[in-house]
């Protein structure tokens, strides 16, 4: 599980979910959990973490199997899967801001 300083400049980590679906008919999903980068000898009003580029917590990628239950893996549960990864790694604590293109995928979320 990740965890971090969560009070640094008030901005959450981001989760970046895509789901996508090749040629082959293969489903994939990849997360990205990123933060901004904040030093630990920074102040809380400095705003140099806006200059530098972000650090890169964890980018994780997966193939679903063709078949998941009794339907066809899909680009909507791709997506719906990384929202779960990503409550599975961070703290229950830490706010999270997540982002993705799937309607379906927030509906899910916002529901469960």
């Amino acid at each position: 599980m990740l965890s971090f300083n969560k009070d640094v400049c008030g901005i959450p980590p981001t989760i970046s979910i895509a789901g996508s679906l090749n040629s082959e008919g293969i489903t994939k999903r990849t997360v990205c959990i990123i933060t901004p980068d904040v030093r630990d000898d920074e102040r809380f009003d400095h705003l140099a973490w806006q200059d530098r580029f972000s650090k890169i917590l964890l980018i994780r990628s997966w193939r679903l199997p063709n078949q998941w239950g009794t339907s066809k893996a899909s680009i909507d549960m791709a997506e719906s899967l990384g929202f779960i990864i990503g409550a599975y790694t961070l703290h229950m604590d830490l706010p999270a801001l997540y982002i993705t293109d799937s309607n379906n995928a927030r509906t899910l979320q916002r529901n469960v």
